[in-house]
């Protein structure tokens, strides 16, 4: 596996993409030390955000959460489902760890035990 450095918010300079292969990216995923990142790949490179949201970005997040929340008790009869922190990818391609993801209708991934942690774009849909 490359060396891929894991940015802290004390990081001076603004991060950066690095050079990285899909089973690094698959490597860091499984990694303890980035347990409270969000690791993204896009063709080759590798990005890893170590949680420097902050206050504003946590109080939007939960709204979204409230707002979801909210939507579904007024029309229970759609079939829904939030997802925080969940990874998504393309294998070999991109993966990302967006904050929060909806599933409307069918076909919502559920996993399964001996299955990656991650929802596969090319086995699921992508979210709504």
């Amino acid at each position: 596996m490359a060396t891929i450095t894991l940015l802290k918010e004390n990081s001076p300079g603004l991060p950066q993409w690095q050079l990285g292969t899909w089973e690094d990216y698959l490597s860091l995923l499984e990694s303890p030390a980035a347990e409270d990142g969000k690791i993204f790949f896009d063709q080759g490179y590798i990005f890893i955000d170590m949680g420097t949201e902050g206050i504003n970005h946590s109080k939007y997040c939960d709204l979204l959460t409230l707002i979801f929340g909210f939507w579904f008790m007024q029309y229970p009869e759609q079939q829904a489902q939030s997802m925080s922190n969940c990874t998504l990818c393309r294998t070999g391609q991109q993966g990302a760890s967006p904050d929060k993801v909806l599933y409307l209708g069918e076909n919502i991934p559920q996993w399964q035990e001996g299955e990656p942690r991650r929802i596969d774009v090319e086995q699921w849909r992508v979210p709504d």
